[in-house]
């Protein structure tokens, strides 16, 4: 006889308590010391059922910050909506702002993110996943803007290259060795890449600052 098959309800329980265990466990011991293995045994779940769920610690630790990635983006997207009449730059400076506020709320989580561990096969792709996706298509946008009749600028080009500089790697290797906070490194970001772009020229754009 055939087992029923899991419901919604219990399978989203399943998860709650994955993310629950694995966000007690790194709390306690540290993201690093803890394997997907004690996750399991801990969760009171079979490794399987844990795999099938995350494929790896990586994506693991994208599910616990996703919920905060998500009111990032609903304010982010709210605050460009009401924005009308700030100039681009500043909509861009806003939004790295704001980033990098994130990343320090949530900087051990996404440092784990670039660490594979040995059980990994794989590592966490951050170039496919919906978080660089949404920052790639707002940046650029921004960018274009920004750089409205400068020629051969290229603004998915350097969209990808500032959201590589705002890696949580970096982020964190600016904030520890450099002994900056998330606002000075905003500050910096938004006076090297951005701003630039709006600096008086025969080309500027009227509506930079």
């Amino acid at each position: 006889m055939m087992k029923p098959r899991p419901s919604r309800r219990d399978a989203q329980e399943v998860s709650r308590v994955i993310l629950q265990t694995a966000s007690a466990l790194f709390e306690e011991h540290g993201i690093e010391a803890v394997s997907m293995h004690q996750i399991a045994k801990c969760a009171g779940i079979g490794q399987g059922t844990l795999y099938r769920r995350y494929a790896n610690k990586s994506d693991l630790c994208m599910d616990l910050i996703q919920n905060q990635f998500n009111r990032f983006v609903e304010g982010m997207d709210d605050y460009i909506e009401r924005s009308v009449g700030i100039p681009p730059s500043e909509k861009l400076c806003e939004l790295v702002r704001r980033l990098l506020a994130l990343f320090e709320k949530e900087s051990k989580l996404l440092g784990a993110m670039q660490i594979p561990s040995k059980e990994e096969q794989t590592r966490f792709d951050f170039y496919k996943s919906a978080p660089y996706l949404y920052l790639h298509d707002r940046i650029q946008q921004l960018l274009a803007e920004c750089a409205d009749g400068l020629p051969g600028y290229d603004a998915a080009f350097t969209a990808h290259l500032l959201i590589t500089s705002l890696s949580p790697h970096n982020y964190i290797h600016l904030r520890d060795v450099y002994g900056l906070s998330h606002e000075r490194i905003a500050e910096k970001i938004c006076a090297s890449f951005i701003l630039p772009l709006c600096s008086p020229a025969p080309h500027a754009n009227p509506r930079c600052p």
